[in-house]
């Protein structure tokens, strides 16, 4: 049908990001498929380390203010 697809998938333990097309001929029938496939595991393991530090960022925020405000009140 012309569409483009793209899919993210789990290989062993390689995260690929792939973009499939299809390869269309002057008479407008497909004629196959053309592809790229990215191995995006740095981005992905990046992305949860940030989460982590954002998560250990908030604690550490949420426990200084809590302390602030209980010093405040003394």
């Amino acid at each position: 049908s012309g569409e483009t697809r793209q899919i993210t998938s789990l290989v062993g333990e390689i995260t690929y990001s792939a973009i499939y097309t299809p390869l269309i001929s002057e008479k407008g029938e497909v004629e196959g498929i053309v592809g790229v496939a990215l191995d995006i595991s740095d981005r992905i393991q990046a992305i949860k380390e940030l989460e982590k530090s954002e998560e250990r960022y908030r604690k550490l925020n949420e426990e200084l203010e809590s302390k602030v405000k209980s010093r405040t009140i003394e």
